[in-house]
């Protein structure tokens, strides 16, 4: 089983965002957050207590936000509340502007193993165009702190931003590469409810097309390739190391999330799925009246329900899917998009491109 823990803090929240977020604030706060989601994490161990955890995630949000001191509590009542003996992987996110030495030192202390760092890009232009707090200066001198603790250090990076180029996606790709062993590259996803889709929708900023966009991821892709990256996930690519705790979502290992908008999947009589609103205010309020640990929102999983996550989930792997996913036509259709490995499918840099389309073909009834 993973555990995930959601630190709904940030300084700012960046304009393409529509992940749970907010502000602190005088009522809504680390400090005043604490208690809750350590009790959540306390409730949730008297039922699984007993289930062997694989990996620990802290993100966000921004969890460099949070003092040492915090960060300290929450590993001591993570460690006394679930069995850790055979952890393989602990991550923590932080962002550039947020995480300095005592962050780091502290994070290793409590036994964090692996740094994310989310960098988005190392053009100023692009960071101020969609309002993050850091500049290119700063990120490279987390970049390099954190490699002074951690030998896995992770980044993430996004492609389609108004000011992006394919010279400058290569540049930043092939500097980012002297200081990460694993990079997430994601294209820019334009989403109704930020403010850079506001900004867009009105004509005051602009950006690259769908064509555009593709263009840039592809040569990021290369740049990757050409700096010793292996794609071993439609966003993902490593050079010593995999992401372990995502592989175990792609793989649908068990998982329990802790805080607003966290999500969780256990494997019981029925496959269930379930949330916590992404309110403060609501989760705050749940988590005081609870003797138990509180489910919510929960979804049982039909046949055709985890028939379908196969699909979607493992075709975003190098791994891929069994080959009795597709029908001999269906393999003769994508022949292009798709290479066999062993008895598995998967899906080429070309089919990874048009993942959508291809797994919609291949689920039940279609």
């Amino acid at each position: 089983m993973e555990l995930y823990i959601h630190i709904p803090f940030c300084k700012k929240k960046c304009d393409y965002c529509d992940f749970y977020s907010i502000i602190p604030s005088v009522e809504y706060n680390p400090t005043s957050y604490f208690p809750y989601l350590l009790k959540e994490i306390e409730l949730a161990s008297i039922k699984y207590k007993e289930k062997e955890i694989t990996t620990i995630f802290i993100g966000g949000g921004t969890p460099s936000v949070l003092s040492s001191e915090q960060i300290k509590t929450l590993f001591k009542v993570i460690s006394r509340s679930f069995n850790l003996s055979n952890v393989k992987e602990v991550t923590i996110e932080c962002n550039p502007e947020s995480a300095n030495e005592e962050f780091f030192k502290t994070c290793k202390e409590c036994g964090v193993d692996r740094i994310s760092i989310g960098v988005q890009s190392l053009s100023d232009i692009n960071l101020k165009a969609v309002g993050r707090l850091h500049d290119k200066k700063t990120a490279l001198e987390c970049l390099k702190l954190a490699n002074s603790y951690f030998t896995k250090v992770s980044c993430d990076i996004i492609v389609g931003l108004p000011f992006d180029t394919e010279e400058l996606v290569k540049n930043e790709v092939n500097e980012l590469a002297k200081y990460v062993n694993h990079m997430s590259c994601y294209e820019l996803m334009l989403n109704p409810e930020t403010p850079l889709y506001s900004k867009y929708i009105c004509s005051e900023i602009k950006l690259p097309n769908d064509d555009e966009v593709a263009s840039l991821f592809e040569t990021a892709l290369q740049i990757l390739k050409e700096n010793g990256f292996e794609r071993y996930e439609v966003s993902n690519f490593k050079k010593t190391h995999e992401s372990l705790h995502n592989k175990g979502y792609w793989e649908r290992e068990e998982y329990l999330g802790f805080g607003p908008g966290a999500h969780s999947f256990i494997k019981e009589k029925d496959e269930i799925r379930f949330e916590n609103k992404e309110d403060i205010c609501t989760y705050i309020s749940k988590i005081n009246t609870a003797n138990t640990y509180p489910y919510q929102e929960i979804e049982i999983l039909s046949q055709k329900d985890i028939k379908e996550e196969q699909i979607f989930l493992g075709l975003r792997t190098k791994e891929g899917i069994p080959e009795s996913y597709f029908t001999k036509e269906q393999q003769e259709k994508f022949k292009d998009f798709i290479v066999k490995r062993g008895n598995n499918i998967a899906l080429n840099d070309k089919g990874l491109a048009v993942m959508d389309s291809i797994t919609i073909e291949l689920f039940p009834n279609n």
